[in-house]
């Protein structure tokens, strides 16, 4: 956490670091009113789990380390949080950080305080040796867009988020009309290459991923098995094959309750519009429609084919968002 004794360097005195035990009940207030309708189209319970957090009270205090992710900075005007902007460090090599909930009460619009506040961010988090920042915004948001261009963020790829409602899901029959496998230990190498095939130029320069991330070895087994233990998650994952080579993947994250799980395909420019469904079909078609699950999907408006073959089984498109980066070093 940020030093938390004075305020940040505005000369109003409004500018302060986010305190877990003084701002979460408040932080969960604004976000409620600036992104409601957002939380309840995405089925997300990002305020209410901020709320069941504030219980804690004290304990916050000591739980500040172990919940590190929320980190911002906030806007105080006469006692009351009226703005927000957080941060999140990503690690690795490029030294990446995340902004999000950027948001201003709607009264307290129009004044500036939104800039301040990321101003205020980007200069912190170039002080901590962030080298990248990410961020994501609505596309038809034009407002919040050009305060971002202003800064010199850029648009690296457009996401049309979809949702699989959990009282919405395909009944499922058929086979797939193309064989599948399940993902094997040797596959690596062969999932990096669909990787670097299918993804979008302008994404592999901002987010880079590298050759051990798609390893399938035992190390990452291991991880797995022990993330099943801790946290209940699990993966099912398939991959499609021509001509001896990987050309589709699909992949079905199951995460704990109340929150959607989540899923993902890649498919060679060569191969889209014929792999796209047969992935879905496997992928919903081994889990149950349990109650209380939903799904969700975000593919690239680069794969028009992924996009199709969602709404074919009911999936239904929440947003477009424009992901967006700024290099804030060398």
């Amino acid at each position: 956490m940020l030093a938390q004794s004075a305020h940040w360097g505005d000369a109003d005195g409004h500018i302060w670091p986010f305190q877990l035990h003084r701002d979460l009940n408040d932080l969960a207030t604004l976000i409620e009113v600036a992104f409601g309708d957002e939380l309840r189209e995405t089925h997300s319970s990002i305020a209410r789990d901020m709320r069941q957090m504030a219980l804690m009270g004290p304990l916050l205090l000591a739980a500040g380390s172990a919940l590190a992710p929320l980190n911002g900075f906030v806007w105080i005007d006469e006692g009351r949080l009226v703005g927000n902007v957080s941060y999140s460090r990503e690690g690795g090599r490029l030294a990446a950080c995340t902004i999000s909930n950027v948001a201003v009460l709607p009264a307290f619009r129009g004044r500036g305080i939104a800039s301040r506040l990321l101003d205020t961010t980007l200069e912190h988090l170039v002080r901590q040796g962030c080298r990248r920042v990410f961020l994501e915004v609505r596309a038809d948001n034009a407002h919040a867009k050009a305060l971002y261009r202003k800064r010199g963020f850029t648009v690296y790829d457009v996401i049309h988020e979809h949702l699989l409602s959990r009282y919405n899901w395909p009944v499922i029959v058929a086979q797939p009309e193309r064989p599948l496998r399940r993902v094997a230990s040797g596959d690596g190498a062969a999932l990096y290459r669909l990787y670097l095939e299918s993804t979008p130029r302008a994404v592999l320069r901002a987010r880079p991923l590298e050759p051990s991330q798609f390893s399938r070895g035992l190390g990452w087994r291991l991880g797995r098995l022990g993330r099943l233990f801790t946290s209940g998650e699990r993966w099912d994952e398939w991959v499609g094959t021509a001509e001896g080579r990987v050309v589709a993947w699909g992949s079905l994250t199951m995460l704990p309750p109340r929150r959607p799980w989540e899923l993902s395909l890649m498919v060679a420019p060569e191969h889209r519009g014929a792999w796209e469904r047969p992935l879905l079909v496997t992928l919903l078609g081994r889990e149950p429609a349990l109650p209380g699950v939903d799904v969700r999907a975000l593919p690239s408006a680069s794969h028009p084919e992924a996009i199709e073959a969602l709404q074919a089984l009911g999936f239904r498109q929440l947003r477009v968002l424009d992901q967006m980066v700024r290099d804030l070093g060398p």
